[in-house]
């Protein structure tokens, strides 16, 4: 069994963040918010798939409050950056996906087909 040099065992060090790793695991709505920020982005510059952009930047930004409060509350996950990045995506997903519909002018209505 290996021993420090002051004397503690390797299975405790790091409890009490003395040796500066920080061991919290990272929280999984921090990931999914992020992943959900991502994929709104990238569908928000696509006008035909606007909509969608519009729903998934909204998943993600309540993801991203839900993290947000799981990262904090305690101190027991991290992943507060993440959190933010994913929060910041989401909300430009909505507003470039809202202005690349038309904006104001042009109401979101659903396509009809005619058969």
């Amino acid at each position: 069994m290996s021993e420090y040099k002051d004397g503690e065992n390797k299975d405790t060090a790091g409890d009490d963040g003395s040796d500066g790793e920080d061991r919290r695991p990272i929280s999984s709505m921090a990931i999914v918010s992020l992943v959900i920020g991502i994929i709104s982005l990238i569908a928000s510059f696509f006008k035909s798939i606007d909509l969608v952009a519009i729903c998934l930047g909204a998943i993600g930004v309540i993801c991203s409050l839900l993290g947000f409060f799981f990262a904090r509350s305690g101190g027991r996950h991290k992943g507060k950056v993440m959190v933010v990045f994913g929060l910041v995506m989401s909300l430009l997903a909505i507003v470039v996906a809202f202005f690349m519909h038309g904006g104001i002018n042009e109401p979101f209505v659903m396509p009809t087909f005619r058969f």
